[in-house]
């Protein structure tokens, strides 16, 4: 069954953090940090384009205060 979904970033990057249990905790991160990680963490260089990974809109993008560095928050349909 093929996916409905694409891989957001074209180009040279890797999953630096998976979704589920929270893998790395963040220094500097001010407030409570959830026991897992409802997204997925992508580390490309910058430049890098990055693309919707299936339709939905953007919530956010912008550089990340908690540390987490340039953020693209998508809201999916489901």
């Amino acid at each position: 069954m093929p996916s409905r979904y694409a891989f957001p970033v074209l180009g040279k990057s890797s999953i630096t953090n998976g979704y589920g249990a929270a893998q790395v905790r963040t220094a500097g991160f001010k407030g409570a940090l959830p026991d897992k990680n409802v997204g997925l963490d992508i580390g490309a260089p910058e430049g890098t384009p990055v693309v919707a990974f299936t339709d939905g809109g953007v919530l956010e993008a912008g550089w990340a205060e908690a540390g987490w560095g340039y953020t693209v928050l998508v809201q999916a349909p489901d």
